[in-house]
C-alpha cells in the first residue's frame, strides 16, 4: 500500500475530526478512520499540463478542492467569454455607432460602448452585466444606445456643459 502512495504525505484522522481539506484525496479505511493523501499537482483539462495545485483556483466541490482548469486557462476562457458576450451585445444593438455611424467591420470591438439615455435607469455597469443572464443584459441594453468611445466622450462633455471644441487654426 505504501508503494502506491509514494511521494504523497499520509495523515490519519478520526472521522469526527475530519474537515474538508483542499487538495486531498480521502480513502475510508474502516468506519472510524480516514486516510488523507495530500496531492501536490494536478493536470489541467484544457492545456493538459501537470501543474502545482497552487496554479488552480480553489473550488470546494471539485476534485482536490480546486477547479479543473489551471488559472491561466480559466482566465483565458473568461476573457473569451467576455469578448463573445460583448460582440453578441454589439450585434443586438446593430453593430454601429448611433451618432457617427462607425461600424464594427471598420473598427475593433473595444471602441464601442453602451450609453444609458437615462442614467437614473442604469441598473448595472457593463463589467458586472457580462455575468448576468442574456435576458437581463438585453433589458439593460434596451435602455442604451451604442456609441463609439469618441462619441461617448462627446455626449458626456455636452451633458456636463463643456463648450464646443474650438476650431483649429
Amino acid at each position: 500500500m505504501r508503494d502506491l502512495w509514494s511521494g504523497l504525505s499520509l495523515h490519519r484522522v478520526q472521522k469526527n475530526e475530519f474537515r474538508c481539506l483542499a487538495y486531498s484525496l480521502c480513502i475510508q479505511k474502516n468506519n472510524s478512520e480516514l486516510t488523507i493523501a495530500m496531492v501536490s499537482t494536478k493536470i489541467c483539462i484544457d492545456c493538459k499540463q501537470e501543474k502545482p495545485i497552487v496554479e488552480f483556483y480553489k473550488q470546494n466541490d471539485h476534485q482536490f478542492g480546486v477547479m479543473s482548469y489551471c488559472k491561466n486557462c480559466f482566465n483565458f476562457r473568461c476573457v473569451q467569454r467576455w469578448k463573445n458576450r460583448k460582440i453578441k451585445a454589439l450585434e443586438y444593438k446593430g453593430f454601429a455607432c448611433e451618432r457617427c455611424g462607425l461600424h464594427l467591420k471598420d473598427a475593433h470591438f473595444a471602441v464601442f460602448e453602451f450609453h444609458h439615455l437615462n442614467p437614473k435607469q442604469k441598473e448595472f455597469d457593463w463589467s458586472k452585466l457580462r455575468l448576468k443572464s442574456w435576458k437581463k443584459i438585453t433589458d439593460e441594453l434596451d435602455k442604451c444606445i451604442l456609441v463609439c468611445a469618441n462619441c461617448h466622450r462627446i455626449i458626456h462633455a455636452e451633458s456636463e456643459g463643456f463648450p464646443d471644441q474650438p476650431k483649429s487654426q
